[in-house]
Formats: C-alpha cells, sequence, structure tokens
C-alpha cells in the first residue's frame, strides 16, 4: 500500500468512525429537543439505530475491506436523505434547513471523481425537491431556499470540477517525474556499470602494450637514435598517463558501487588516521594542520575517510611559496554539519571554481595528476545527502565546505 492510499484508507476509517458516533448523537438531541414517538419518528429512529450499529461494525471490519469506499459512499447517501427527510418532517426550519446545505457541501468534497459529485448532486436535489413539494407549511420560503440550494451547491460543483482536474493534473505529472527519475537513475547506474567494466577491461591489454614497448626498449634501444628514443618515451608516457587515467574512472566508480555502511564516527580519529597515510608528504613540505574539535558524524568510514584525504592532499598539492598550513574545522548548523579545510595556497581563479569538481578537470596543465580528487570528494559527499561548495582567493588561499544533514547522536 503507497503513502497516498494509506492515508485515505486513514481518512475513511475516521470519516466512518465519525458518522458511527454522530448519527446517533443527532437522534438523540432531537429527541431532547422535544420530538414526538409517533410512527414516522419512531421508524426513523429504528433506522438510524440500525445503521449506527452496522457502521461500528463497518468501522471494526473495515481492516478486511477493498469495499471500505463504497461503504462510505452509501452512508452518505444515507446520511443526507436522512437529513432531507428531517426537513421534510420539521418543515425546512431554519436550522436544519441549514444542516441540509452544509451537509451536502461537505459530503460533495469526499468525491474523487466528477461523474460521481454530479450523479450525487442530482440525486439529492431531486430528493430535496419532492420534499419540498410534500411540505405543506415550510418555514422558509422554499422558493428562495431552492435557489439558495442550487446556486451554492452550483458553485460547489465548478470547485470540485476544478479542484478534480487540478489533482488529476499533478498526479499524472508526478507520475512522469517519477518514471523519468527512475530512467533517469536507471541509465545512470548502467553508465557506471558500463564505466567501471569499461575501465577494468582496459586494462590488460594496456598493461600488455607497455610491457611490450619496454621489452622493445630494452633490446633495440641501441639501434634507435635520438629522435626514436624521444618518440618512444612519450609513448610509454602516454601509455602510464593512460593507466592513471584509468585506475582514476575505476576509483571514481567504486564511490557508487560500494555497499556503504554507515556508523557513527569520531572525526578526529579519521583525521589521524589520514595524517598518518599523509606523513611523508607532510613531513616534506613542512606542513603545519590544525583542527579542532571535529565531533562525530554519521556515515561510511571509507568514504568520509577518503574524502578527508582528498581535501587535505589537494591543499598540500597546491602550495604557494609559504609553508602550508591547514585549518579543519566542523560547526552545526540547526540539523547539519559543516566540515571545512582551509588552506593557505595558491586559490583557485574565480572562473574556473565552478569546474573545479568536474571529472578530469585539472586546475594547471603541467600538474601531473588526472583531475579525479575533488570529483571523488563531490560524489561522497553527494552519497551522504550533502553539498560540498568552495570559497577562494588567488593568491590567499581556499577553503572547502562539505555540509551533511545529521541526527540527534551526532555531535
Amino acid at each position: 500500500m503507497t503513502e497516498a492510499s494509506s492515508s485515505r484508507y486513514l481518512l475513511e476509517k475516521t470519516i466512518l468512525l465519525i458518522v458511527a458516533i454522530s448519527v446517533p448523537c443527532f437522534t438523540l438531541i432531537e429527541k431532547q429537543l422535544g420530538g414526538a414517538a409517533d410512527s414516522p419518528h419512531a421508524i426513523r429512529w429504528v433506522i438510524t439505530g440500525l445503521a449506527s450499529i452496522g457502521l461500528v461494525l463497518s468501522w471494526v471490519v473495515a481492516g478486511f475491506g477493498q469495499y471500505l469506499r463504497w461503504l462510505i459512499i452509501i452512508l452518505i447517501y444515507l446520511i443526507v436523505s436522512q437529513v432531507v427527510f428531517l426537513n421534510y418532517i420539521y418543515n425546512f426550519s431554519y436550522l436544519y434547513s441549514a444542516l441540509l446545505v452544509a451537509t451536502v457541501i461537505l459530503s460533495s468534497v469526499y468525491f474523487d471523481q466528477f461523474k460521481m459529485v454530479v450523479a450525487f448532486q442530482a440525486t439529492i436535489f431531486l430528493f430535496v425537491l419532492q420534499a419540498s413539494f410534500l411540505s405543506v407549511n415550510t418555514i422558509v420560503d422554499i422558493g428562495v431556499f431552492l435557489s439558495f440550494y442550487a446556486f451554492v451547491n452550483t458553485i460547489v460543483v465548478f470547485i470540485i470540477y476544478h479542484a478534480i482536474r487540478r489533482r488529476k493534473q499533478l498526479a499524472e505529472a508526478m507520475e512522469n517525474l517519477e518514471q523519468t527519475r527512475a530512467k533517469l537513475l536507471r541509465s545512470n547506474k548502467e553508465l557506471e556499470q558500463f564505466a567501471y567494466i569499461a575501465s577494468h577491461d582496459l586494462q590488460e591489454p594496456l598493461r600488455t602494450i607497455r610491457s611490450y614497448l619496454q621489452l622493445i626498449e630494452k633490446r633495440y634501444g641501441n639501434v634507435l637514435d635520438d629522435t626514436g628514443k624521444e618518440f618512444f618515451d612519450f609513448t610509454l608516457d602516454a601509455g602510464e598517463r593512460m593507466q592513471e587515467l584509468i585506475k582514476a574512472l575505476l576509483q571514481y566508480s567504486r564511490v557508487n558501487s560500494e555497499k556503504m555502511k554507515r556508523e557513527v564516527l569520531d572525526l578526529n580519529a579519521v583525521l589521524d588516521n589520514v595524517k598518518m597515510d599523509l606523513q611523508v608528504i607532510i613531513d616534506k613540505e613542512a606542513a603545519t594542520i590544525h583542527a579542532d574539535d571535529l565531533g562525530s558524524l554519521y556515515g561510511d568510514k571509507v568514504q568520509i575517510t577518503r574524502l578527508v584525504q582528498n581535501l587535505v592532499s589537494n591543499a598540500l598539492k597546491y602550495r604557494s611559496e609559504h609553508t602550508p598550513v591547514i585549518h579543519i574545522t566542523a560547526r552545526r548548523e540547526d540539523n547539519t554539519k559543516v566540515l571545512s579545510v582551509a588552506d593557505n595556497g595558491q586559490g583557485i581563479p574565480e572562473q574556473q571554481q565552478q569546474n573545479i569538481f568536474r571529472i578530469f578537470n585539472r586546475l594547471h596543465t603541467d600538474d601531473k595528476g588526472v583531475g579525479i580528487g575533488l570529483a571523488v570528494a563531490r560524489k561522497i559527499v553527494q552519497n551522504h545527502g550533502g553539498d560540498i561548495w568552495v570559497e577562494s582567493t588567488p593568491g590567499k588561499g581556499t577553503t572547502f565546505h562539505c555540509s551533511f544533514e545529521t541526527g540527534q547522536e551526532v555531535q
């Protein structure tokens, strides 16, 4: 059962219970107001009592019923007919006339098909006409009442028509949107699988090509002149770069294909592990890393560690002439946790900032990297339902911000 159908089912059971309680209450109130126990009243009270018992029993067994909706419709006709009969008995008094109009309007709102609204309105209007013709001494002016009744319910029918039409349009739009979303997800998954399989299968022939090139260089290198050796070096370098690109593509594909195992992570411990892995580079660059108490985060340990490592590596890689200084902070904003990594490096020109998270994008043409680190970082943050953005000033440094939705257990 979908969420929408479940909500409607609960609504229908609630309506059924309210009607079951209100019908005998109205009858008791009527009796207190002085209703006589003559034959028409006695028969009506018996019918009302039996109907109330039926309503209660229907509410109890409604969990079995695919016919609950039709039961509600039958009961609506029964209740409205009862109100029409009350108007006939009490000569269309002001109280019962107002009750009739209100009951018909509220009942019309329940129907979700326009033809059912029209059928209901037409049937009840015939009942009202018949009751008005049979009543001799009506309290209200019956002509004025019928005109008012017809005018009000015409407006109601018009409003319901447009509401039903709008609801159908929204339902169709939501269905189309869901179908489009499902197609996009399926296409994206197929594309990721293709990228993973293709890059995995490309590694072996590329490895074979490089092996034979190295073998040729070893055996016939002394035959080649300087130009030939230079061409050979270009070929080997291109093969090596191609292998790095394939490895990067595999790494990017694995971020989505890996099954996430979420747990409450101590970000301070995550950072300690990252610093241990990067200790050689940190010592080489004489870098300083400052970190506040980062608290905890609910996420996948492997992916969050990779995220922090990529951001710290990026800060070390694009250092300026100054000694690298990296500040790592975390703060809470309502139900969001923002992790920030700031450096005093080269900075990123404004025109390049919108492209830095694209796969295989490199800030500098002489960069030996493949441009995968920030693309992987964005994918990891997206996998955790968050967002990543950058603030940077050329020559002063760069700050990456990662936001994550948090629960009560995350500090």
